[in-house]
Parts: C-alpha cells; sequence; structure tokens
C-alpha cells in the first residue's frame, strides 16, 4: 500500500484517518474470517463493503500524492518509500515460510525462486503485495506524464486510459486478455489494470482539490445525506451489471469508493474529542503494515490455535490479529532504519 505525503498537524484528515482504519479491518476481515459460519444479512452487507475496501485504498493514496511539481528527488523519494514494504515484507514472509515449512512440514513455498516473483509482482506466497506493485507501477507512469506532459495532457490521458480499461472490462476483452496469464503475475497484473480508474480518480479529485471544496460548501450536510443515501440503496441493489473480471471490475466499484471517500472526507469527525482522534490518527499510522502483515500473523496463529482463548476465524479472532498487527507494527516503527519504518507506517 501507499503512505500519505507528509502534511501539517492542522492538515490531517480524520475522516479519512478513520476510514483507512476501518478499510485495513475490511481487508484482514475479508482474508480470515471464517465465511462459512457468518451467513446472516449483516455479515452479507459487509461482505458488500469489502468490494469497494481496495478501490478506496488507491483513491486514498493518489488523492494525497503530490503531482503539482514532479522533481527527480520527489521521485527517488517515493519510489523508496513504496518499494521498502515490498522488499523487507517479501523477505520476511520468504524466511519465516521457509522455517514453517520445515517444521510443520507444509508446502507454503513452493520452488526457491518464489521470492523473485515475489518480489516484482508482490503476488506469489503473500498474494496481497499486488496491489503494491500496482501503486508503483502506476505511480511510476503517473510521475513520468506530469514531469514530461503539462498537468491538462496527463489528466487527459489518464482518463482515456481509464475509459479504455473499463471498455475492456465491459466488453470483456480484459477477463480473456489476461486469464491464461502464469499465476505467479496474473492477479498482480490483472489487478492493476482494473485499478486504473481508481488511480484515475485519485488523481483527479487530488489535483482539483474538490473535497476541500464541498467539505466547506454550505450544502456540506445535504451531500453528507446524499452520499448515505446512495450507499443505503447500493447495499441492496446493484447499480452496474458486474462485468467479468478478477477482483475491482466494474462502474459500481468506481462510483461507491468514489463517494465512500468523498462522505468521510467531509464527515465532522475533527471535532470529536481529543483522545478519540489521538486513537484515530495512531492506528491509521500503521494500516500499511497491517495490510503487509496480517496474514502472517494468521499463519502463525492458526497453527498454533489450541495456544488460543477463541474460535479460528471467528470475529473475535479477527480483531485479535488486527490488533497484534499493529502491536507488532508498533514495535517495528521503534526501529532505528529507514526501510523498516517505511514498510510499517
Amino acid at each position: 500500500m501507499i503512505n500519505k505525503k507528509k502534511t501539517n498537524s492542522t492538515d490531517y484528515n480524520y475522516g479519512i484517518g478513520f476510514l483507512k482504519i476501518i478499510l485495513s479491518m475490511l481487508v484482514v476481515n475479508q482474508h480470515i474470517l471464517d465465511w462459512s459460519v457468518h451467513d446472516t444479512k449483516m455479515w452479507m452487507i459487509i461482505r458488500k463493503f469489502q468490494q469497494i475496501h481496495v478501490p478506496s485504498f488507491m483513491i486514498i493514496a493518489f488523492m494525497l500524492t503530490d503531482v503539482s511539481e514532479v522533481t527527480n528527488a520527489k521521485f527517488k523519494s517515493r519510489l523508496e518509500r513504496l518499494l521498502s514494504p515490498v522488499m523487507f515484507w517479501g523477505l520476511i514472509y520468504y524466511i519465516i515460510y521457509l522455517m514453517i515449512d520445515k517444521v510443520y512440514g507444509l508446502n507454503l513455498i513452493e520452488r526457491k525462486r518464489d521470492i523473485i516473483y515475489q518480489l516484482i509482482f508482490g503476488s506469489k506466497f503473500n498474494s496481497t503485495l499486488w496491489f503494491q506493485f500496482a501503486i508503483i507501477l502506476s505511480t511510476i507512469i503517473i510521475f513520468c506524464l506530469f514531469k514530461f506532459l503539462s498537468k491538462e495532457d496527463s489528466k487527459c490521458i489518464l482518463l482515456l486510459t481509464a475509459v479504455a480499461s473499463l471498455f475492456m472490462q465491459y466488453s470483456n476483452i480484459s477477463y480473456y486478455l489476461f486469464v491464461n496469464m502464469n499465476d505467479s503475475y496474473k492477479l498482480s497484473i490483472a489487478g492493476w489494470f482494473e485499478c486504473i480508474p481508481y488511480v484515475t480518480i485519485g488523481v483527479f479529485v487530488g489535483t482539483s482539490r474538490i473535497f476541500d471544496k464541498v467539505s466547506t460548501n454550505k450544502a456540506r450536510y445535504t451531500i453528507i445525506f446524499s452520499c448515505i443515501s446512495i450507499i443505503f440503496m447500493w447495499v441492496n441493489y446493484d447499480i452496474f451489471y458486474k462485468p467479468k473480471g478478477f477482483m475491482y471490475a466494474g462502474l459500481d466499484e468506481c462510483i461507491m469508493s468514489f463517494i465512500i471517500v468523498l462522505l468521510f472526507y467531509i464527515l465532522p469527525i475533527k471535532y470529536l474529542n481529543k483522545r478519540v482522534k489521538s486513537f484515530i490518527k495512531f492506528i491509521s499510522k500503521y494500516t500499511v503494515g497491517v495490510y503487509c502483515i496480517h496474514r502472517l500473523v494468521a499463519q502463525i496463529l492458526c497453527l498454533n490455535s489450541k495456544l488460543l482463548p477463541m474460535k479460528v476465524g471467528s470475529m473475535v479472532y479477527v480483531l485479535f490479529v488486527y490488533m497484534l498487527s499493529v502491536s507488532i507494527c508498533y514495535i517495528l516503527s521503534r526501529v532505528p532504519l529507514k526501510g523498516i519504518k517505511n514498510s510499517v507506517m
């Protein structure tokens, strides 16, 4: 995942911070909750929201990416920050999974060279990091566009690319283009292609500052009510036909992730109690680390499930994995190495 650009404390948006916590919990929930025993209406609603956690993260990432002045130094710094989680967690997973395979007789690492696919594409033995591959590739493209072309031309190219991506999704061209790819990188490349519209939305929102304009508008609470109304409608009915895809194809995800991010951006969360705001700011710092580490934490806990006071796959278990992941990330963030800090914060 991608961390937001550095801001002053007065610029921090608590709504986005709170949304990042919710989205990261949805990611953990999707990967480790036992859905066979959670099939009630409430859980189906949560499952619906899981369709937009990655799209929302992608919009937030590029909404907070500063492309107003692209320099080589800024590009290098950005790339180093994005590559750190891929390198660090790729190696950590590889080493620990090899140890688990040896002790428990599993086959988490099928071949020694799997580490190469993991470090490049992020989707071999820790498939969660396909998202980081999509972020890095999108960042390289966007920085190149805004460095060598005008702002207007760059946005025009992005818009045309997003339209082409959606057209190929709804015509099933993209599905048949990627479906027979090697499994070692299919998820990453197909996922990146489906995320192009979300990247474009993020860039347009960030460069236009439209959310800032809406948050100070007199009709702010009318917009909040409208967003909530649309969300309630979407929970029960799909707005658009869902095309064949791999993860996040379709217009529904584009519209609803935009509305979700807009809603949380303009919510008056900054007026909450200081302790609540401090908690939001603290936890949201580690959403990158939680996203990267939670599968490893869950794997180790599952292998030692007899020692746990809760059932593996339960909601209590999900919350335990989440908080344990946050705690580990906090400890790692105390290590005085920039690469490790960038991997968890």
